[in-house]
């Protein structure tokens, strides 16, 4: 099917938040064009780990949609980055996916250039020719404590807020030191939002994943965050005890949903991603404590998420090749001094994941296939617990399809006008209470929903009032709401009882799934959001939508 700017705003404009996009967003020429238009060329990418270019004259190449880049280590140490395109006619000069060079060379009429992109060598081309304007072209680049990200944009994002608030948490993995023990590259049939979509799930990995749920914890109690970012007692005992221990844990989540980092926890005793849960390098990578820290988790959307280990370290990277297709690259990384044989069995530290990669493939295709016999309309929607987002199972972060498709002019006042037209919940109509669940002594949370089916709107921050219906008349007490603007389907919040209370002691005894209460609101003021269609929430840590959504 193919895409317009009214079809497309229409789609926008009808996407309920849990459910899953429609066909267009994974098959269609014109939306596959403006992922990679304002997501992948405006973006930061994550490139490949700087170990892999340990010698001087060291270079991997790496295609982004119509873009070629060429990244080499440079006589001074630095790491660059180029397009791969002479400057005369425009030729590749490095035609191989990695390798090893003196000088970048192109194959057409051998314009040579220096490995810092200057231009040394041009035969014939006259007295007036000034080598010195015709250099290779730069493309943005920056080292994250070993890990490269490129950004193909003339004015890129900021990164630098990133990078200060992961440095910590990378700092003790002593990537420095680190070689490339494994690469694997696999091509998935399927639309890459299809790829994002499904790594940030598990509702599916008890079903396809054994070999992962070895040490892979399924428990949301250990596996999760919460959507305001709160996390379980169980986890946060785990981030203080390794932060006891010097690991920087914490569960952080850029305002913008772009990045997260949390150090989770694996498998009760297990130690690394093994069959056996066991460490599967002897000379570990970093001075990571306590043993059974677990894994270091970091997602920087659109491109990479992370697993980093005490013993090893695992990077992601997703490529989209065509509406259909994408290229996950995971790369194993090992001490630098670690001998294969020795320090680890290659099998023994690769099987699991690589099982995993093409259990993920299969499922990502079969879908892919599901959703091109068909056109998807969302009639159900994704699993409440697990529901990793927004657009689409989707794309919160998932990050969606669109980048920012709010920049594009045509959408902008036609999405605010059909979101301004959704069923919103209004305090004429009572609340009626879906879940309760008991967070610690006395305190207890209460998911609400509209009986006639409503969405919610609401602000960060916005507060509600409950009248109770509490023996000698109703009472009334005002909550802040707890759940995300971006989850429509349910309002919740979170209440506490303390000592001499009698509103919030008469809800935590008498306020039951099923019963029914006046509410008034949302109110109080806080900074308005343009859309609240998208949503990220899954057993993995997700929490937030990326700012190519709001």
């Amino acid at each position: 099917m193919t895409a317009n700017p009214t079809s497309i705003h229409q789609l926008l404009a009808r996407r309920v938040s849990g459910f899953s996009l429609e066909q267009p967003f994974y098959v269609s020429p014109e939306i596959y064009a403006l992922d990679l238009e304002h997501i992948f060329y405006r973006e930061w990418l994550y490139a490949v780990p700087a170990c892999q270019l340990a010698r001087t004259g060291s270079y991997v190449t790496l295609r982004v949609g119509a873009y070629e880049v060429v990244i080499v280590r440079s006589r001074d140490g630095e790491v660059r980055a180029f397009h791969n395109s002479c400057r005369h006619r425009g030729s590749l000069i490095c035609k191989a996916r990695q390798g090893q060079v003196a000088k970048l060379v192109c194959p057409y009429h051998q314009w040579t250039y220096e490995l810092d992109g200057k231009l040394i060598w041009a035969n014939d081309m006259g007295p007036d020719f000034d080598a010195s304007k015709c250099g290779l072209k730069p493309v943005n680049l920056r080292n994250l404590d070993g890990l490269i990200y490129i950004c193909l944009s003339d004015t890129p994002p900021d990164f630098q807020t990133f990078a200060q608030l992961a440095r910590p948490y990378l700092e003790v993995h002593d990537l420095k030191d680190a070689k490339v023990a494994f690469t694997s590259t696999i091509i998935e049939k399927g639309n890459w939002k299809l790829v994002w979509e499904n790594n940030r799930e598990c509702y599916h990995c008890s079903s396809n994943h054994p070999a992962l749920c070895r040490s892979f914890p399924l428990d949301p109690e250990v596996a999760g965050v919460q959507a305001d970012g709160g996390v379980s007692k169980k986890l946060q005992v785990h981030f203080d005890r390794c932060e006891a221990a010097g690991t920087p844990a914490q569960f952080v989540l850029a305002g913008d949903g772009q990045y997260r980092l949390a150090r989770m926890p694996l498998q009760e005793k297990a130690l690394s991603y093994t069959m056996d849960g066991k460490a599967a390098v002897s000379r570990h990578l970093g001075r990571v404590a306590p043993p059974d820290a677990g894994t270091l988790l970091m997602f920087h959307y659109p491109s990479t998420w992370n697993h980093f280990l005490p013993d090893h370290s695992l990077t992601f990277r997703v490529m989209p090749i065509s509406p259909t297709e994408t290229e996950v690259t995971t790369t194993w990384l090992v001490h630098k001094d670690a001998v294969e044989g020795v320090d680890y069995d290659l099998k023994r530290l690769t099987e699991v994941w690589i099982a995993t990669n093409d259990e993920d493939r299969e499922i990502v295709e079969t879908n892919q296939q599901g959703i091109l016999s068909l056109r998807l309309t969302c009639p159900v929607p994704i699993h409440r617990v697990r529901k990793a987002a927004s657009c689409s199972s989707s794309t919160g972060m998932r990050p969606g399809w669109s980048a920012r498709l709010r920049r594009v002019k045509w959408l902008r006042s036609e999405q605010m006008t059909q979101f301004k037209q959704l069923s919103f919940w209004s305090d004429a109509e009572p609340l009626e209470c879906v879940t309760r669940t008991p967070e610690a002594t006395n305190v207890v949370t209460f998911s609400f929903q509209s009986p006639s089916g409503a969405l919610f709107n609401h602000d960060p921050g916005q507060f509600v009032t409950l009248e109770l219906p509490a023996p000698g008349g109703p009472l009334y007490r005002t909550y802040t709401i707890s759940s995300a603007p971006s989850r429509p389907t349910a309002l919740t919040i979170t209440v506490k009882a303390p000592d001499g209370s009698t509103g919030t002691r008469w809800m935590l005894d008498n306020l039951h799934k099923g019963m029914r209460i006046r509410a008034i609101g949302p109110a109080g003021n806080s900074r308005s959001c343009i859309t609240r269609l998208i949503n990220t929430c899954s057993s993995r840590p997700a929490r937030a939508s990326p700012r190519w959504w709001r």
